[in-house]
């Protein structure tokens, strides 16, 4: 921020010193990306997980699970995620088939968009979207030092009606981050409630373990610019 403020109108200079600070800190810009790589593979595997239990947990033949799928669609029954309709149809029936999927009281094999008149099913993606706007809400207030909060007011309160005009791209910048950070919620959600439960638990536990872990290192991390500070 430092850089961007003191190189504002050079953009090349700006750059350039951007790039000398990623290589004095051994820090690569790409790295995000990487690491939403990675998280998007942990979710499509828990996606498997959680509608295709069978296979994954119990590891029941195909050919059984085809057969019980086969049999419960003649019977006219929907079948959107196979291995899920079978758990349900044929756990008293089968021993083989059946599966613990209770927590606390919730079925995690329960799909919110077939069980519109269960109003349980709703319970883990209300506390998912709550986690995720507290949680950006939090780390938005984290990232910024209070002088500099303050600082924003005051220059807020001086800016006249002519200046705002000039800062319209800034603000336009500061909407889409907002918009950005919103999307991923929404998205997920709507994902939660076509999918089994345990999807949209795993994105709830993720959430809280997400928030705990900025807290703790914002907590770390101020006792650091204290000692600095001292020092």
């Amino acid at each position: 921020m430092e850089i961007q403020d003191k190189y504002s109108n050079d953009q090349a200079r700006q750059s350039q010193e951007l790039m000398d600070l990623y290589k004095k800190e051994h820090y690569n810009p790409f790295s995000g990306c990487l690491t939403s790589i990675i998280q998007m593979f942990l979710v499509l595997s828990m996606f498997y997980l959680v509608s295709q239990p069978l296979t994954y947990m119990k590891q029941v033949e195909t050919e059984k699970i085809d057969n019980y799928v086969t049999q419960i669609t003649n019977e006219g029954k929907n079948v959107r995620y196979r291995e899920i309709a079978v758990i349900k149809e044929m756990r008293d029936k089968d021993e083989s088939v059946k599966i613990n999927m209770d927590f606390l009281g919730l079925d995690l094999s329960d799909i919110p968009s077939e069980n519109y008149t269960n109003w349980k099913v709703y319970i883990i993606p209300v506390l998912y979207v709550f986690t995720s706007f507290v949680s950006t809400k939090i780390i938005t207030l984290l990232t910024k030092d209070p002088k500099e909060i303050a600082k924003e007011k005051e220059e807020k309160a001086l800016i006249k009606q002519e200046e705002k005009k000039e800062n319209k791209e800034t603000e336009a910048m500061s909407e889409m981050n907002k918009q950005m950070q919103l999307m991923v919620p929404i998205m997920s959600v709507s994902i939660a409630l076509i999918a089994p439960l345990g999807l949209a638990l795993y994105w709830l536990v993720g959430n809280l373990f997400s928030l705990c872990e900025r807290l703790i290192l914002n907590k770390f991390f101020k006792k650091g610019e204290e000692k600095e500070d001292n020092g």
